[in-house]
């Protein structure tokens, strides 16, 4: 009683059983509920990372920022540029997460059963999402770690391109898998 059906006493019958759309007990809504559960976790990740990235800012501020005196108005340029790519790296690490919470998922209608199976498509969604946790953990575990003295020692944001270039393309492939019929 999975698919849809064009009798109307079926469809009664599938509406009783199923709680009127959803059935606890369905492998799909469990996917889709798994699916939701991945992704959440992920953005959660990369939010935690921003956090940090912010401590982080105002850590590097208060150390290395003076305050302005009437000898020195201005604070220094090298300071301030890398003050400006702590918030850069925080401002894309919150938008990846709100682009990953907002993912889309499979309509549940009849026009989309007839292109894939959705158990399938479910389970692919959610490999695509296992790389996202994967790596979105890692990427919050070296954001975390990281102080205001080893940022103003070395040049980190470069160590963080190549993580949030892998987590994009993740997204951007979620995205494509999704507009593909199967």
């Amino acid at each position: 009683m999975s698919q849809p059906s064009n009798n109307p006493l079926v469809q009664q019958m599938q509406l009783l059983l199923t709680g009127y759309g959803y059935n606890f007990y369905n492998q799909k809504n469990q996917a889709r509920a798994d699916d939701l559960l991945i992704r959440q976790k992920a953005a959660g990740s990369l939010d935690e990372a921003a956090h940090s990235l912010s401590n982080l800012e105002s850590e590097y501020q208060c150390r290395y920022i003076p305050a302005a005196t009437r000898e020195n108005p201005y604070p220094p340029a090298e300071a301030m540029a890398k003050q400006r790519e702590i918030t850069h790296l925080r401002e894309q690490v919150a938008s990846l997460a709100t682009r990953i919470r907002g993912m889309s998922v499979p309509t549940q209608d009849r026009i989309w059963w007839r292109f894939r199976d959705e158990q399938t498509l479910l389970n692919q969604l959610i490999q695509f999402d296992y790389q996202l946790i994967s790596r979105t953990e890692y990427l919050y575990q070296q954001l975390h770690n990281l102080t205001a003295a080893a940022w103003h020692q070395n040049d980190p944001a470069t160590q963080f391109e190549e993580p949030l270039h892998t987590l994009d393309q993740i997204v951007r492939d979620r995205q494509r898998f999704l507009q593909i019929p199967g």
